[in-house]
């Protein structure tokens, strides 16, 4: 169990969800280097440094918990052209209730950690905005706390 394996499989899960709302534009995963504003529902993790658990503190069962940040970006550009128009609130709360719910099973992370926890109650949205204060659309960010071995 590794935290880079962890994340490879948050990815590949969120990234294989298909969006109820405005389903012409899929998630993607942001490539080093990209800003993560260059398109619609760029996938972006980000994780804290690592916390020891103590829970058995020395031995190999020992548990390290990362809290971890899923972000997806929303360009309004993108949702407002799309084909399949839907305003941008319904789109990112119709994703967040996708996403959590592809990485509550089990079966999707157990080969990379111990425990997930996808925080849906702290599931924020907030405002993108260029320099000059104009909106460019809207982060969605999804607390995820994991115990890796």
């Amino acid at each position: 169990m590794s935290l880079s394996s962890l994340l490879d499989t948050i990815t590949a899960t969120v990234c294989g969800v298909a969006p109820a709302l405005v389903p012409g534009i899929p998630f993607a995963v942001r490539r080093m280097g990209d800003s993560p504003m260059e398109s619609t529902r760029v996938v972006d993790i980000g994780a804290g440094p690592p916390t020891d658990t103590g829970l058995v503190s020395g031995s190999t069962l020992d548990e390290v918990r990362h809290d971890m940040s899923l972000s997806v970006a929303y360009l309004a550009a993108d949702i407002a052209h799309a084909e399949d128009v839907a305003p941008m609130a319904d789109v990112i709360a119709s994703d967040a209730r996708l996403i959590i719910s592809a990485l509550r099973p089990v079966t999707v992370w157990q080969a990379d950690a111990a425990s997930l926890d996808v925080d849906a109650a702290n599931t924020v949205t907030e405002p993108i905005t260029d320099a000059d204060g104009t909106l460019l659309g809207t982060r969605l960010s999804i607390p995820i706390i994991a115990l890796v071995r």
